[in-house]
């Protein structure tokens, strides 16, 4: 606030005291306490209240109040039949039935909507749907209600690393504060030290992903060996329309068999034309790969990625919280 604004509003608050002392609503005893009041601010702040006020501080008050959205209040039943759904959505989690959970919490932030509580369990219930942008907004308005909720910094901090690639810049900024609210919390300071971990493993890979994927360490073996993998990989190489595209692939990085052209300035560009649909067929059989072995066998793609993901430097250490567990909230 510049100095020229706190002259202002201190002109505008004498101004108030000011006519306050001469409207005859007050007792002596409040009408003297309301011109020494005056008359200390107007020498505090070098301003004097007998100036016609810039600002009219009940009508920007006024307006101020009526502006601001109007408030449900949620009644003593609506808190009853919201704690008994978070208690019925904290058993669902024990289960692992983490949709019925999320229901619960649904139907809980709906009655109280104003209740941080609820929108913490429910990211946790959204966390274990791999609902990770809806773990993280709801740990946002848990935040919003109650922003000394250490549990909220937490599972946001959780959410960041496993949503999408993995934010683990944020991830460790949200571990720190909940860190710093709870500083006792072992299991809070445990996931920092893994969340900055991973931070720096992500730094490091990005200065050397020019160099290519390293494939040592992947054992191909075990996948190939599985029933599904191999089933789905037949499957896939003996559709026409595969075959068709590798064929034509195959054809235009040879030339089409011909012998080869003279080399001219569009021969490039004319290669990259060519091979393009074909490229774009292959990354749609890939994707459809993917979706069918995500359908029908989790477990395999999570260990595939898992592998992937210890090929820059062994097993990497998860967070807790990584499991499912009850919110206990």
């Amino acid at each position: 606030m510049s100095s020229e604004t706190k002259r202002k509003l201190c002109q505008s608050i004498a101004a108030f005291l000011k006519n306050e002392c001469s409207s005859g609503l007050h007792s002596v005893d409040v009408t003297e306490s309301l011109e020494v009041a005056r008359q200390c601010i107007e020498s505090a702040f070098d301003v004097s209240g007998d100036s016609k006020s810039e600002v009219d501080l009940l009508a920007l008050v006024g307006k101020q109040i009526t502006s601001r959205p109007t408030v449900r209040q949620v009644t003593p039943e609506e808190k009853a039949k919201a704690e008994s759904l978070k208690t019925q959505g904290n058993s669902f989690v024990s289960a692992e039935k983490f949709q019925e959970a999320l229901e619960c919490y649904n139907k809980a932030v709906a009655l109280d909507p104003y209740n941080a509580i609820y929108y913490c369990n429910r990211a946790a219930a959204n966390h274990r749907l791999l609902k990770y942008s809806e773990a993280i907004s709801d740990c946002e308005k848990a935040l919003e209600i109650d922003s000394s909720y250490s549990k909220a910094y937490s599972r946001m901090g959780l959410a960041n690393t496993f949503c999408s690639m993995g934010n683990y810049s944020k991830s460790v900024e949200a571990y720190r504060k909940a860190v710093a609210l709870d500083p006792n919390n072992e299991n809070f300071k445990q996931n920092l030290e893994i969340a900055e971990t991973k931070l720096k493993e992500s730094q490091q890979s990005s200065i050397g992903a020019s160099s290519g994927p390293n494939f040592v360490g992947l054992d191909l073996g075990s996948l190939l060996s599985n029933p599904v993998m191999r089933n789905m990989a037949q499957r896939l190489m003996t559709d026409p329309q595969m075959q068709t595209t590798v064929t034509s692939m195959m054809q235009n990085l040879l030339g089409g068999g011909s012998a080869p052209a003279a080399p001219n300035a569009n021969s490039e560009q004319s290669n990259t034309d060519s091979t393009a649909p074909v490229m774009d067929d292959l990354l749609r059989y890939g994707q459809q790969f993917a979706q069918q072995m995500q359908q029908t066998n989790p477990d395999l793609v999570n260990t595939l990625r898992q592998q992937m993901q210890n090929l820059s430097g062994g097993q990497q250490q998860q967070p807790n919280g990584s499991e499912p567990r009850p919110p206990n909230s």
